[in-house]
């Protein structure tokens, strides 16, 4: 049985704001030094509670930023589909099984029928744990 956790300290974690003081970002330059920072908060190998907070404060912060300034443009949902394949390895072949067939699959990476929503099936490849459990957004 593994310890309890250990209780979140508010002195500590007040400590750890008045070392680091987390603000909103600004420039590309401090979203690096926060970004850094963050990166060196999560290779710990057993953060504080108040570590793990301050850590997630500073996605917070980075996130808003990087949205701000660095938007994502928007992508037609059979091209993500395609970069989701292309990126794991997978061929349409694969994710038939949770489209319905393998026809429906090419015409759907193709963009010939768009508006087909596929079926997300219960197949390994696309369980709870995958990106694609929202598989109806495809």
């Amino acid at each position: 049985m593994s310890a309890p956790a250990p209780a979140f300290n508010e002195e500590q974690y007040a400590k750890l704001l008045a070392e680091f003081k987390p603000r909103p970002i600004h420039t590309p330059e401090d979203c690096e030094k926060l970004t850094a920072l963050l990166m060196e908060l999560d290779d710990r190998e057993n953060p504080t509670p108040e570590e793990q907070e301050l850590a997630a404060v500073l996605t917070i912060l980075i996130e808003n930023f990087e949205e701000q300034n660095y938007p994502l443009p928007e992508v037609p949902p059979y091209e993500a589909l395609k970069a989701i394949l292309e990126d794991r390895g997978l061929r349409h072949k694969d994710i038939a099984p949770a489209i319905g067939n393998k026809g429906l699959t090419s015409e759907i990476l193709r963009a010939t029928k768009p508006s087909a929503k596929p079926r997300r099936r219960n197949w390994p490849p696309f369980s709870k744990s995958s990106a694609f459990t929202d598989f109806d957004t495809f």
